[in-house]
């Protein structure tokens, strides 16, 4: 299978401990128009799966675990069931 970056460029090596596969349906480039204008169907072998790499962001965001970790510590002070040093 193809793997691509974020700009449809073919990608020969990616590093996953940068970033992650995705799978996408795309329509193949030779696949023709039935009217030579513009097509809004396509037939099943028009389609073709690729995987495009997604890099990590970068940035001082907080990360996904600091998310979770926030929402929990909320969830459970509205629920009454916080308890000390649960999170330390």
């Amino acid at each position: 299978m193809m793997v691509y970056d974020l700009e449809g460029n073919i990608l020969e090596s990616y590093d996953l401990t940068k970033g992650y596969l995705q799978p996408k349906t795309v329509i193949k480039p030779e696949a023709a128009p039935i009217d030579n204008v513009e097509k809004f169907a396509w037939e099943d072998g028009d389609y073709q799966e690729i995987l495009v790499y997604i890099p990590f962001a970068n940035d001082p965001t907080p990360t996904r675990l600091d998310r979770l970790e926030a929402q929990l510590v909320y969830t459970a002070m509205m629920t009454g069931t916080l308890t000390e040093g649960v999170l330390a």
